[in-house]
């Protein structure tokens, strides 16, 4: 078997294969090295379609979830209707991943096996999560903008990159942690259609959700509105619906631990300096 190692989310993930895998250039931005995984992938390549066995849980035409001796099973389909890939979480730690040898070299690529991975559910089981946001690195540590596509969060990042220098870490997606009680904002290996995608983890200084307005306003949301902020955005699949607990209870603790804000705003540099003189208020430490 052929390891590859990357760590994604503050997780280190092994992949292991029969033989090597294709790694994308984003992918290689977050290999590592270390001894021993949080979370390993066990790859192998059989003839003919994963069969789906036991009774199902759940079925959308796209991924088809139940149970194998008591351990989770999924089975992925193509548009076409043909299985491409199972997955059987034998633990927490350790999936399978059995996947149909007819399409090599496709399924020999990293990237392509995203979907398996599951990355949602498993860094839910390591204190982090997913979140459609855009992660800035200003010199008052990571600011992440979050709303509805179209919104305006890439116009709020740009706007601090032109007028502060501030680095634009992903444009699309954002993993946030709680490390040892401190919250963290990390890159993300895949940001949608956006260019920006770097590795790169720094304190969490504020959660921002965004409105357009003929107007800056800006509003420290607390309690039930801060939750609610941080989870419309945040990415759990279908297939993962029982961990909505988990992602509940980890979005409570993140909102005690930052500030989360609502930014209604034009789409001008004055809400920038709106922002700016509040993250400064709040005495974030210089990044």
């Amino acid at each position: 078997m052929t390891d590859h190692d990357f760590i994604i989310g503050g997780v280190k993930y092994r992949i292991s294969a029969p033989f090597a895998l294709e790694t994308e250039e984003r992918w290689q931005r977050f290999s590592a090295d270390f001894a021993e995984p949080d979370h390993c992938y066990r790859l192998s390549y059989l003839p003919g379609e994963p069969a789906f066995s036991g009774e199902e849980t759940y079925g959308d035409g796209r991924v088809s979830c139940g149970l194998l001796e008591g351990k989770p099973l999924r089975v992925y389909y193509r548009s076409d209707h043909r299985a491409y890939a199972s997955v059987l979480e034998q633990s927490p730690e350790l999936w399978e991943i059995t996947l149909r040898q007819e399409l090599l070299p496709w399924g020999s690529k990293v990237e392509h096996l995203f979907v398996p991975y599951g990355l949602p559910r498993s860094l839910l089981y390591h204190e982090s999560l997913l979140l459609h946001g855009a992660y800035i690195l200003t010199e008052y540590g990571a600011v992440v903008f979050t709303a509805p596509s179209g919104t305006g969060k890439t116009t709020q990042a740009e706007l601090w990159r032109a007028h502060r220098g501030s680095r634009i870490i992903n444009g699309d997606r954002v993993i946030l942690s709680l490390r040892d009680q401190r919250p963290m904002a990390h890159g993300m290996v895949h940001s949608g259609s956006s260019a920006d995608c770097e590795n790169v983890t720094a304190p969490l200084a504020a959660v921002v959700s965004l409105s357009q307005a003929k107007e800056n306003t800006l509003t420290p949301l607390h309690g039930l509105q801060a939750l609610r902020a941080l989870l419309r955005g945040t990415y759990l699949l279908p297939e993962f619906r029982e961990d909505g607990d988990r992602l509940v209870r980890l979005a409570e603790r993140l909102c005690r631990a930052v500030p989360v804000l609502h930014l209604a705003c034009l789409p001008h540099v004055s809400a920038l300096e709106l922002l700016e003189k509040e993250l400064a208020a709040l005495g974030s430490a210089p990044f």
